[in-house]
């Protein structure tokens, strides 16, 4: 009985997992992005001076399945002054022009209590850009949110926060010899 059970629990895992973030919405099939899909290494600046000094360095994921997933190096009370954990959510394709792919991401995190703030919030990153097939190249504007521990950060893209530019290279795997 305990193997029935530990199968069927398994294939019901298996079937949640299966279910993409993107299913039921109008937009183009995540095929069309397939060359966006990787880990990248990027370099993130924060506030309106994009081409001003680099804050933090990120691995940031897009999955196949519609899932994004960002560790940043500056999550102990960096530049926004927030200590916080990985963010996680879903991307999306939004088209492909020429070599490059078009596309969007929501992702969420959580603020830890520290020494320079002391509430408990989650952090929203809205994500928009491409990525360039032709110099492999990701370039994204994010803009960094945060509402209340109890708040819905489900909701329509922020009307404000704090601007994040984000340019990265994906990780490959060199040829082997």
């Amino acid at each position: 009985m305990q193997k029935t059970t530990c199968s069927v629990s398994a294939l019901a895992l298996a079937a949640l997992l299966s279910i993409t973030p993107s299913q039921g919405r109008a937009e183009e099939p995540l095929s069309d992005c397939f060359a966006a899909v990787g880990t990248f290494l990027t370099k993130n600046t924060v506030g309106a001076e994009q081409a001003g000094p680099v804050h933090s360095r990120s691995l940031l994921s897009f999955t196949n399945g519609g899932h994004a997933f960002r560790n940043d190096s500056d999550q102990d009370a960096g530049q926004v002054r927030l200590s916080f954990g990985d963010s996680r959510g879903a991307w999306r394709c939004d088209g492909k022009e020429g070599s490059k792919v078009k596309l969007s991401a929501v992702m969420l995190n959580f603020t830890y209590p520290g020494p320079n703030h002391g509430r408990r919030l989650i952090g929203r990153l809205d994500y928009n850009g491409t990525y360039d097939t032709a110099d492999e190249t990701l370039r994204l504007s994010a803009l960094l949110s945060f509402v209340p521990i109890d708040g819905d950060p489900l909701g329509p893209r922020p009307s404000e926060g704090i601007p994040v530019t984000i340019v990265g290279k994906k990780i490959e795997v060199p040829a082997s010899d």
